[in-house]
């Protein structure tokens, strides 16, 4: 059995199992009693095997540190080594080689069809909760909700609409929707007080609009939608989007159809997750709450561990801190370093009387904290809570072939890959002019 302890920067280290072994011994490097990733070996390496790590304990995963530090490193090599039942989702908010392309088996903007994707009834809470986290709590009222959940109702024949009102002209979407909800007013089927609800609808609905939602779903959403794609890795390019509030509501669109399909063994990455723990109805906390029992876990990353609820660190057991410099304005002027709570150091000045631990004496080293909460991870790292040092590679390599925009660009259109490329970030994979290039482009990302 293995037991870690961190006591000030000293170790004890007993015998370790076969599962394990090459941790300390063979393909994983190991010095000064860091866990290197960067080797070969998916199974017992703990960064390149953190998800395996998080399936093996049937926890979500918390990971927190300044920028820089390594964070999107560490999940970069977990996608090296992706269980073989697991499929893995990654919202990469930064976009192209700065982000994850290339580090995912997929990689491109895949848009999703809100209305045929979520029932009307779920529909008005997704926009509501994608204002919330904008701040205005109040964005969307009860009757604009209830108007909404009509209207949609109407648009999908799930109800049958007032007479003279002829649904079938409209495009089963987030544009038809809105033209629906226009022309329902201008033929007199909605009057009186109605009215002007429907048009701050209309605004609202308009505000979200994106052709990352308003298109049809891409063969690579319906198939993560439907359980399949399990041992591979869909990177979703979201630096196309123009709004935050946009890609808010992608998101959380894009999380609640995972949740309604009932979808398994899925790995998700979330950065900036913190937004979406607003409140305790938030679709994210639905869905930690319900995980494990679907084995649906989520990497969820801040820069700042205070950006989390105190929920987050009492339910989850699986926890990765990156070196934060202060905890606080207050810390900082007080010269009080975050280490210091850590040793117990209350004497003024940022010198620490006692010796610091690994992450705070080399570059790109985080503390793994796992709280055994199975039988095979008690095996391995002992009851209770267990620390251990890791060091993340951040010269890791995207995957060579790997299925990219780009890379499809280059392949159907190789004198004009810039121009193509802008015009798909841009108006989507329709275009004036573009579109048998851009249905090329489309079959290649993943159809």
């Amino acid at each position: 059995m293995i037991w870690f302890t961190r006591l000030w920067g000293r170790k004890r280290e007993p015998s370790v199992p076969s599962f394990w072994s090459s941790i300390s011994q063979g393909k994983s490097d190991e010095v000064g009693g860091l866990r290197y990733g960067g080797s070969v070996d998916c199974v017992n390496d703990l960064v390149r095997g953190f998800f395996r790590l998080m399936v093996m304990n049937k926890s979500h995963a918390v990971v927190f540190g300044p920028i820089g530090a390594g964070k999107s490193s560490l999940m970069k090599n977990a996608l090296q080594c992706l269980p073989e039942d697991y499929a893995a989702l990654v919202p990469d908010v930064v976009g192209g080689v700065e982000g994850y392309e290339g580090y995912t088996d997929y990689y491109a903007p895949y848009p999703i069809n809100v209305v045929a994707e979520l029932s009307p009834v779920i529909l008005p809470s997704v926009l509501a909760e994608t204002f919330e986290i904008a701040g205005e709590v109040n964005a969307i009222t009860p009757t604009m909700a209830r108007n909404l959940e009509v209207l949609a109702a109407w648009l999908l024949g799930l109800q049958p609409p007032p007479q003279g009102l002829d649904v079938s002209k409209y495009p089963r979407n987030l544009g038809g929707l809105i033209k629906l909800a226009e022309d329902a007013v201008n033929v007199g089927v909605i009057q009186g007080n109605l009215i002007e609800s429907i048009y701050a609808l209309i605004r609202r609905l308009s505000m979200v609009r994106h052709w990352m939602v308003d298109y049809e779903t891409h063969p690579i959403i319906r198939r993560l939608l439907s359980g399949e794609l399990r041992g591979k890795s869909v990177g979703i390019d979201l630096s196309v989007f123009e709004d935050d509030v946009q890609q808010w509501f992608y998101m959380i669109a894009l999380m609640r159809a995972l949740g309604r399909r009932g979808v398994r063994n899925v790995l998700i990455v979330l950065d900036e997750a913190h937004l979406f723990l607003h409140k305790r109805s938030s679709t994210l906390y639905r869905l930690l709450r319900i995980g494990r029992n679907r084995r649906f876990y989520f990497a969820l990353i801040s820069q700042s561990p205070s950006d989390f609820p105190d929920s987050v660190f009492n339910a989850d057991r699986l926890f990765v801190e990156f070196p934060i410099p202060y905890l606080s304005f207050r810390d900082l002027i007080a010269r009080r370093p975050s280490y210091k709570y850590a040793i117990g150091d209350t004497e003024p000045g940022i010198r620490p009387r006692g010796e610091l631990e690994e992450h705070w004496r080399d570059v790109y080293v985080a503390i793994l904290h796992i709280h055994s909460m199975t039988r095979e991870a008690k095996e391995h790292f002992g009851p209770g809570l267990s620390t251990i040092p890791i060091k993340v590679n951040v010269e890791v390599q995207p995957k060579p072939n790997a299925v990219t925009l780009r890379r499809c660009v280059e392949s159907v259109a190789p004198s004009m890959v810039d121009d193509l490329m802008n015009v798909i970030r841009e108006y989507g994979f329709s275009h004036v002019g573009y579109n048998k290039l851009l249905e090329g482009v489309w079959r290649c990302i993943g159809a």
